[in-house]
């Protein structure tokens, strides 16, 4: 799910491609671009951290 979703800012189609492209990775890789248990912790990922290929 894209930051953007989740904290209720403005939407566009970006925020679409780019839960597609997060979504294409996990599928060829079997393992998400940012790891962790609790949502919040991931959202942090997502926004102050570089994903990790």
């Amino acid at each position: 799910m894209a930051p953007e979703s989740m904290i209720n800012t403005e939407y566009s189609p970006q925020v679409d491609i780019w839960a597609l492209g997060c979504t294409i990775y996990e599928l060829i890789t079997g393992t998400p671009l940012w790891e962790d248990t609790d949502g919040d912790d991931v959202l942090e990922k997502i926004e102050f951290e570089e994903p990790k290929f």
